[in-house]
C-alpha cells in the first residue's frame, strides 16, 4: 500500500502516489510514468508535468482539488519544499532500484550551480 506524504500548501495536505494517481498522471500528461522514472531528471520536468503529478497525488486525498488550484498553490517560495516532498513520496513508494536512481539524480541536481543569464 502506498504511503502518503504531508505537504504544506494553503494547508497541510496529503500527497499519495498510488496506482490510481499514476494512472491520472499518465492519462492527463500522455507520459508513461515508468519511462519518466527510469530516466528521471528534475531539470527536464516541465511545469505542466509537475503540476499534473502533484495534482494526481493530491487528488487521491482531496478529490475536489484542480490542476489550476495546484498551480496557484505552488510558487518560487515553496518549490524546493514541494520538490523535497515529491522526492520523499517517490523514495517511500518506489522499488529500491528506482529509489537509488531518483536519489542519485536529486543529489546531482542539488550540486549544480544555478545559472543566470548575463
Amino acid at each position: 500500500m502506498a504511503t502518503p506524504v504531508k505537504i504544506t500548501l494553503d494547508k497541510e495536505r496529503e500527497f499519495l502516489l498510488n496506482l490510481n494517481a499514476l494512472k491520472k498522471f499518465e492519462e492527463s500528461s500522455g507520459i508513461n510514468i515508468l519511462s519518466l522514472l527510469k530516466s528521471f531528471d528534475p531539470t527536464k520536468l516541465t511545469t505542466d508535468n509537475l503540476i499534473t503529478l502533484l495534482w494526481a497525488g493530491l487528488s487521491e486525498k482531496d478529490s475536489s482539488i484542480t490542476k489550476e488550484q495546484v498551480g496557484e498553490l505552488v510558487g518560487i517560495e515553496n518549490i524546493f519544499e514541494i520538490m523535497n516532498a515529491l522526492s520523499e513520496a517517490l523514495q517511500k513508494n518506489l522499488p529500491q532500484t528506482l529509489k537509488d536512481k531518483v536519489e542519485g539524480v536529486k543529489n546531482d541536481f542539488l550540486k549544480k550551480p544555478v545559472q543566470t543569464s548575463s
